[in-house]
């Protein structure tokens, strides 16, 4: 289950950079910055399900990997390529954003309860 969260998580950012290449005239600082930034999430749910002993987090690390590496990609083509608009810009910003918030929001409560399960056990 890891290696093909991995492998969905590299597909994604490979795809969020061409994306954003392609939507950029010229390479700059900025426009890396803003690649980069996208790649944060995927990044770190991978270490997190890199460093994951408990079942549960490996479990609940890998489909939070995939599901957000699917979602994030597809939202940025729509915003991108289908649903183009002054501001499709933006969803380089917002998307990583989202996916933090909505990883923190479903992941905290899975290691809580490993944790706590742990602390009983233990």
């Amino acid at each position: 289950m890891k290696k093909v969260a991995y492998g969905t998580a590299l597909i994604a950012v490979l795809l969020t950079f061409a994306a954003g290449i392609n939507a950029t005239e010229s390479i700059e600082s900025s426009a890396v910055l803003f690649l980069l930034l996208n790649s944060v999430p995927y990044a770190l749910i991978s270490v997190f399900l890199y460093f994951s002993r408990h079942q549960l987090m490996v479990w609940v690390n890998s489909i939070l990997l995939l599901v957000l590496s699917l979602a994030g990609v597809a939202t940025l083509l729509y915003e991108m390529f289908i649903h183009k608009d002054a501001q499709s810009a933006l969803a380089f910003v917002v998307i990583p954003l989202y996916q933090l918030f909505i990883y923190l929001l479903l992941a905290l409560p899975a290691y809580l309860f490993t944790l706590k399960k742990n602390n009983k056990a233990g």
